[in-house]
């Protein structure tokens, strides 16, 4: 049997668990800058090696073509910088969402065991009254 919480319940259970699916896709996605900044770190140490031993097809690049591919990589770092801020804040603020539904679920799960152990015993007692209007109770407690 259910009790008036249940739905309550029910309906704060699937809040959270879309709140939570939120937070998780946030997450993800700041795990998934924080990998494009590293894979362009990586880009970046790899150029400057190239540079430095001149591995490239013609003798060694100008300065000016070094430059440029510096000052390029520090802008994408810049713009990866903001996104990956811009990505926390939103996950920071996810998961406060979340763990509101989260404590909301729990209150109304307490809720809601409070109703069903009011309603057994409730159901007990009037069993109880009714056995003992019955006279079984009385009964009962002669023979011990």
């Amino acid at each position: 049997m259910t009790n008036r919480f249940t739905r309550l319940v029910h309906l704060r259970r699937l809040r959270e668990e879309a709140l939570g699916g939120e937070y998780a896709r946030t997450l993800a996605q700041v795990r998934d800058l924080h990998g494009r900044m590293h894979d362009l770190e990586e880009q970046t140490l790899q150029g400057e090696r190239d540079a430095r031993d001149g591995l490239s097809d013609v003798e060694r690049p100008p300065t000016a073509l070094i430059d440029g591919f510096a000052r390029g990589q520090a802008f994408r770092r810049k713009r990866l910088e903001l996104e990956i801020n811009q990505a926390q804040a939103a996950s920071d603020r996810a998961r406060t969402v979340w763990l509101s539904a989260r404590t909301q679920l729990q209150q109304a799960e307490k809720l809601s065991d409070r109703a069903e152990n009011e309603r057994r015993k409730e159901m007990f007692r009037k069993e109880y009254r009714e056995l003992d209007m019955a006279g079984v109770v009385r009964h009962h407690r002669q023979g011990e």
